[in-house]
This record gives C-alpha cells, structure tokens and sequence, in this order.
C-alpha cells in the first residue's frame, strides 16, 4: 500500500514535469522560430546583410530585442525596420549601438582657396577658419563615399566646426547616412540636420 502511494505520487509529479517540460519547449521554440525569421530576412541581400552582420537577435512572447554594433545610425534604424516587418513580430528594442570611427581631416590636397571657391560656386558657406575649409572638404568626401547620399543634393556649410547639412533628399536612409559621414570627420563638433525628405522625387 505504501509503495503503490510512492508510486503514485511519483507517477503524477513526472507527469507534471514533463508537461511543464514540454510547454517551456514549445514556447522556446516559438521564440527561437521568430528570432530566426528576423535572422533570415537580414540575410536575404547583401544590403541587409552586410548592414547586420553583426547585430544578434532574440525573442520573448513576440518582442525581438536587437543588440550589437552597426556602422552607421542608417544600418541601426534598416534592422529595426526589418525586424519589423517581419511576420509575428509585435514589438521591436533596439540596443544596436553604432560605431563612429573618427576619420582624420585630410591634409593633402588641400588647397584652402580652391576649396572655398568650390563652395562658393554651390552656394555652400565656410567658416573663416583654414580648419573650417578642411572640415568642409572632408564632409564633401565622406558623403561621395555613400552610394545612397546624393551628392550634390546635399549642401555643406561650416561654421566653427559646426557642420550643417541641408537640401532635399530622397529617403530616410540617405539622410541617416549623411549625417554619419559628417559625423565621422575630426574636428566636427556637431551636425545639424536641415535636409528635408520628398519621396516624390524620382
């Protein structure tokens, strides 16, 4: 009698367990499928996957949480917009952070009065200073860099090594990703973003 009633509560207690087992699977599973269709969306073009090869994903009840470095703020805000649009996702957390690699101002060529008329003849304005004139010719270089910044779209203007970057550009993307190219040239102190966005143009 008293090895039937161990046995018996035995029996239930497994049985409890395994179904406590079995439901914690099914839930990490669940998790583990979303998590991977976020991983397969980033990798299915080049764009998006050299943009996140190196931010990790992971899901909770529907929320993907995405953690990692990106290279600019327009790679960090591409992975949100694919974590969101991918099926059964309900909530995004974006910890991605972005990494800024500080550029030198290039010292050669550089030739003050040419750089300045250069500016002058696009209706840019440069400061008084010979950095003012250096920083302006970095940015101009750091955004012909970027296939998705237009580049004479946009027009640079430096004051104090304030940099200002206005024009009408296409898309959310191109201005995330010129302010980064100005943001990654030394002696910049700050960008201010006056670039209006017309999806109209074609």
């Amino acid at each position: 009698m008293k090895h039937s009633l161990w046995f018996t509560i035995a029996a239930v207690a497994l049985s409890l367990l395994t179904a406590a087992c079995g439901q914690r699977a099914d839930y990490s599973s669940q998790d583990f499928r979303l998590a991977q269709a976020v991983r397969d969306r980033f990798g299915a073009s080049q764009d998006t996957k050299g943009a996140t090869s190196r931010i990790r994903v992971e899901a909770k009840d529907g929320t993907v949480t995405l953690t990692g470095t990106a290279d600019t703020t327009a790679d960090q805000s591409l992975a949100e917009q694919v974590a969101r649009s991918t099926s059964g996702v309900k909530n995004v957390v974006n910890q991605v952070t972005v990494n800024v690699p500080v550029l030198p101002v290039p010292d050669e060529p550089f030739e003050e009065q040419k750089v300045r008329a250069e500016a002058g003849s696009n209706g840019e304005s440069v400061g008084a200073s010979s950095e003012d004139a250096r920083i302006y010719q970095a940015v101009r270089r750091q955004l012909v860099r970027h296939e998705s910044t237009p580049k004479r779209a946009i027009f640079v203007d430096v004051e104090d090594g304030d940099v200002t970057l206005r024009g009408m550009i296409f898309t959310t993307v191109a201005r995330d990703e010129a302010v980064a190219a100005a943001l990654k040239v030394d002696g910049v102190k700050a960008v201010r973003d006056r670039l209006v966005i017309n999806s109209l143009i074609p």
